[in-house]
């Protein structure tokens, strides 16, 4: 039985190769061969790359595999192996592609390929994060929150955990300042902020400007 893995973690751990794994993810694009192979490219929010995965004819569904199209989310199965192209260093060859949904109008279908502007991306809110960008940008936000909330012990009389939101504004109109506006952690008036003091409270700042 395969193990499920993280697109990041096929990409990066080559002591994955030659294993039985199950990627789920969505596809970032799809390429048919006339030999009968589809190229199928999944990501699953865990890296800024994307992981091959190669689907032959003999696939019991694969003519379904083939109306795939960007964005539909899959799970796929097989084993991970040194790719023979240019452009990754491992693959997956497919033995089961297991179809969980599909874009109703593939041609209509808002994140592509290309670069989208940022004014773009507000109006595609429950799509965005399937970009690069916002990607990079929810794992940053979840490494700072993780790391801020893990003090060594002693720090806790200097740094007071606050939901971001509660302590920071913006201001979206008409100027469009988005510099957030925060108040200083609470600590005691006796407790000097050295060095090592100032490292969770620009954690914590940089939360702040992240949640934003």
């Amino acid at each position: 039985m395969s193990e499920t893995h993280s697109v990041k973690n096929l990409l990066t751990q080559a002591e994955l190769i030659g294993q039985s794994v199950t990627v789920k993810g969505w596809l970032r694009s799809k390429r048919d061969s006339k030999a009968g192979i589809s190229f199928l490219s999944v990501n699953d929010g865990s890296h800024f790359d994307s992981l091959q995965c190669i689907a032959a004819e003999e696939l019991e569904n694969y003519s379904d595999i083939l109306t795939l199209s960007t964005g539909c989310a899959v799970v796929i199965s097989g084993e991970l192996v040194a790719s023979q192209g240019g452009g990754q260093a491992v693959e997956i060859q497919a033995s089961t592609v297991a179809i969980i949904g599909e874009v109703d109008d593939p041609e209509t279908y808002p994140i592509t390929k290309k670069r989208h502007t940022f004014e773009y991306l507000r109006t595609q809110a429950h799509l965005r994060t399937r970009t690069n960008t916002f990607g990079a940008v929810t794992r940053i936000r979840h490494t700072l929150g993780i790391s801020s909330q893990q003090l060594p012990m002693g720090w806790e009389a200097v740094v007071r955990w606050s939901h971001s939101r509660v302590v920071q504004r913006l201001l979206v109109a008409p100027a469009c300042d988005l510099t957030p506006k925060a108040v200083v952690p609470w600590a005691p008036a006796d407790h000097a902020l050295d060095e090592a003091a100032l490292f969770p409270l620009c954690l914590w700042a940089a939360h702040a400007v992240l949640d934003s």
